[in-house]
This record gives C-alpha cells, structure tokens and sequence, in this order.
C-alpha cells in the first residue's frame, strides 16, 4: 500500500512494471512477454513467459515448460541445479471469485505438476507464491491468501520430496496490505522471509525466521519510521544475507539496504541514488548483483556488489518504464539484459565505482 506523497512518475512506473501478480490470477489479454529471473543461479536461468507459452533459458541451453492452461499466470522460478520450479496463480473455478496456487517442476525425469499445499483456514485468495529451495531442492513454498488483497496473511508450507507439511501462518492479516514476499535460504539452513506491510501509517518491511519447523514472530527489519519502505528483495551470503528496498526520502524513492548477520538486521544504509526503485538482487558464479529501475537517466541499472551492498561497478541500460528485465550475463565488459520484449537484448560497459 503506497502512501503518502507517491510522485505520478513514480506511480506510473509502479504500474508499467507490476512486479507481483493481478489480484486476479487471469492474465489479461494481449499481455506483453514476461521474463522471470531465479535469484540465485549459477546457470543465469530465466524463466520467458508469453501468452501461455513459457520457455526456460540459461547461459548454455533452453527448453519449453508444459503450456499453460487457461488463466494461469506465473510469477516466480527458482533454479534446482539440475532443474527448477516456477509457481504462479490461477482461478479457481468458483463463484466467488477464489485464487489458487500451481506449481511446476522441472528435472532429468521431465516436466509436471506438483500438488499445491493446502490452503489456510478461510483464505479464497491465494496469491504471490515464492518458492523456498535449499542446496538445489525444492524445501517449501510461501505465499499471501487472505478474503481480499489488502487482509492478506503471510502462509507457508514445508515440501518433503513426497508431499506437504501443514501450512502455518507467519504473520496474520493486519491493518492493511501484505506485499513483496521474498526468500532466501541461509548457510545453516534456516530460512528468512521479508515483505512489506502496512502499519496503519505507511508500509514497513517485516521480517521472519524458520529454524526447524518453526517460524519466528514477524518483526520490523528496520526502525519504525513515517515514511513508506516497499518492493524488498533478500538473498542469502556466505555470512548471512542481505535485504534491499526501496524507501520514499526526500520526496523521491530511494534503495536502502540492511546486512542479516548473528540473529539481526544492521542499521540501513543508502544503497542507490535517488530515483531508484523495484530491486532484484542475484547471486551466480560471476558474482552478487543488484538490478533495479532508475529515473535519473531513465533505465534499468546494473551494479556488482559486495555482500554489504557496496557497489563495485555500475551499468546503465537506457530504457522505457516496462515489465522488468532479467541478468542474463556479466562479463569484465559489462552486463547483458534479456528484456521482456520477444528475444532482445541489451548491453552496457561497466563504469568504475569512485
């Protein structure tokens, strides 16, 4: 829920890029081509979605996932190793309007479709799922249900190899909406969810931690503030992980980012310019990078960064407000983008850190 001073330009990038999925799990018609990156992947895997056709890329190979059916949407892929899995949403044939999740999973042994977890008491919306994977399997799945987008809880599920465990809620509905549920899986394996919600005045980001089989009480990742903090993206480190969100400061978004290590957040730091909004962190064997939109030159900017988000270089791709684009590769001569129009690509040079 994005209050308080939103800037137009601001808000119509919001919607141009739309990183989560419709509350209504139907894609609309004429829908432009979406990619959909793993966030942490030696292989660079992206998940290219047009229509009801999807297609999973990496640095040296390709392959069609099954067609999808009718209203099914996508919106989120991770990388097995050997595989990857992709979750997305789709309606659930029933009057009133119900939402549910559908998974697909990919391997040496082909291509289907995993049962989903069952869903919370009472929840007919179920909504942005992002699946949990731990040293290349697939571990769980989180996601938003609720009766409406903006009373939506925070659920997960644990996967087995056979089946689910019981679905538990992380964080109940509360006074507003629930947005930009993220994962990652740490060294130790313990997992941490972060998102954003509304405390009654502006969005927060929360967080949450699963050891064993329990989930901690959700927690502000940063001190309360009467500024809105949105779009988070976390990934796990050799230490810990790291958190990046944007935040409304002076009137323009702004990236800050906060380093998880010994049980706790440290105290946010700026990590991009002003004008800077809707990040993605990923994590290869070229190393840890921080994609995110910029509007001061308009375009999607690139940084190598260190495991405290501190930029070692910098890249720029001049761009339109559109669906977001993935990494497709980093070299010492620059970063390439694989953007959501049909097969292009776009590039750019490094530009040293001062």
């Amino acid at each position: 829920m994005l209050r308080r001073g939103l800037p137009f330009a601001t808000l119509a990038l919001a919607l141009a890029a739309a990183a989560p999925a419709p509350p209504a799990a139907a894609a609309p018609r004429g829908r432009p081509t979406e990619v959909l990156q793993a966030p942490e992947s030696d292989r660079g895997l992206v998940l290219v979605v047009s229509g009801r056709r999807a297609r999973a890329e990496w640095r040296h190979g390709r392959e069609r996932a099954p067609r999808l059916r009718r209203g099914e949407y996508l919106v989120s892929v991770a990388d097995l190793g050997r595989g990857w899995v992709a979750a997305g949403v789709r309606p659930a044939g029933t009057a009133d309007g119900a939402t549910e999740i559908f998974l697909i999973e990919a391997d040496s042994g082909g291509r289907r479709r995993l049962r989903p977890p069952a869903p919370a008491a009472g929840g007919k919306l179920r909504l942005r799922p992002v699946p949990i994977v731990e040293r290349g399997r697939l571990a769980g799945l989180a996601w938003l249900e609720g009766d409406h987008p903006r009373r939506a809880a925070v659920v997960a599920a644990d996967w087995t190899g056979a089946g689910w465990g019981p679905t538990r809620t992380v964080s109940p509905p509360g006074r507003g909406s629930q947005s930009g549920l993220a994962a990652a899986t740490l060294g130790e394996g313990s997992t941490l969810l972060v998102w954003s919600a509304f405390d009654g005045e502006d969005d927060e980001i929360l967080w949450s931690r699963r050891r064993g089989e329990g989930w901690g009480a959700p927690s502000r990742l940063h001190p309360g503030n009467a500024t809105p903090d949105v779009t988070p993206a976390v990934i796990a480190t050799r230490r810990g992980a790291l958190a990046v969100w944007g935040r409304l400061d002076g009137g323009a978004y702004r990236l800050y980012s906060s380093r998880f290590a010994g049980g706790s957040w440290s105290p946010p730091r700026p990590a991009a310019a002003a004008g800077s909004l809707f990040p993605t962190l990923h994590r290869s064997r070229q190393g840890l990078f921080l994609l995110h939109w910029s509007a001061a030159p308009d375009g999607w900017a690139v940084a190598e960064i260190d495991a405290e988000a501190r930029t070692l270089r910098r890249a720029l791709v001049p761009a339109a407000p559109g669906p977001r684009p993935a990494l497709a590769a980093s070299d010492g001569e620059g970063p390439t983008l694989r953007l959501a129009a049909g097969r292009r690509r776009a590039g750019a040079a490094w530009s040293p850190q001062p």
